[in-house]
């Protein structure tokens, strides 16, 4: 149903390489209808890419820290 990408994509995120397998990633969630969660934006610069890739679904430091009950 979900498909988890982990922050340590975004750690090279400038890389071409990157993002093409992040471009995979959401082509594959396409082609199975899974939703794709994208963890550990930390910038508006990363939030903006995984935006033109097509991703929906993201989280991170950029919009809040981890809520402790």
């Amino acid at each position: 149903d979900i498909i988890k990408v982990d922050k340590s994509f975004l750690d090279t995120l400038n890389s071409n390489s990157t993002q093409i397998i992040l471009s995979m990633i959401k082509k594959l969630s396409v082609e199975s209808n899974s939703k794709v969660i994208v963890e550990g934006v930390e910038d508006k610069k990363q939030l903006s890419c995984l935006k033109d890739i097509g991703f929906r679904y993201i989280q991170g430091f950029y919009f809040s820290k981890p809520y402790k009950p």
